[in-house]
């Protein structure tokens, strides 16, 4: 999966699934920078001992980069937690949010062919969401500040 943008210096931004399908890439094209967006690591709670439980999701599917006022976006699906997530670039690197997903009680599948916009200070996100137990599907949006660097 793989996606591409313009900034407003004609720059080339593209951000892509790896090779591995582990994790989530991003390359401006223009100056060879390349950066990892999301790695897949996650902490899902804590082992008999109190420490950390790691596990490394799938990551990057669907994956589209759009170009804010504060840099680039990217928003994506987390496979393994059928999740959609944002990402922003941000001084302190690539910091994530997940917008819909992993719920309890379950609300369905996120993630699929995800798209976003960025509509002013604002990103609008969304995907489409399946509910196999329902038999049901839909699309659904999310609106949230582009943050990033100022």
């Amino acid at each position: 999966y793989s996606s591409a943008a313009f900034d407003a210096d004609d720059q080339l931004h593209v951000a892509y699934q790896s090779f591995s399908g582990n994790d989530l890439l991003y390359k401006n094209v223009t100056t060879g920078l390349r950066e990892v967006v999301d790695t897949g690591y996650r902490v899902v709670g804590t082992t008999e001992d109190g420490l950390p439980k790691p596990e490394l999701h799938f990551v990057g599917a669907d994956t589209q980069i759009i170009m804010t006022s504060n840099g680039p976006a990217v928003v994506h699906q987390d496979s393994t937690s059928q999740e959609l997530v944002l990402a922003r670039r941000t001084t302190n690197g690539w910091e994530s949010e997940i917008l819909a997903g992993n719920a309890e009680p379950y609300a369905g599948a996120y993630g699929f062919f995800a798209a976003a916009a960025a509509f002013g200070d604002d990103i609008i996100a969304g995907s489409y969401v399946i509910f196999q137990a329902e038999n049901d599907q839909w699309v659904e949006l999310h609106r949230t500040s582009s943050g990033g660097v100022e």
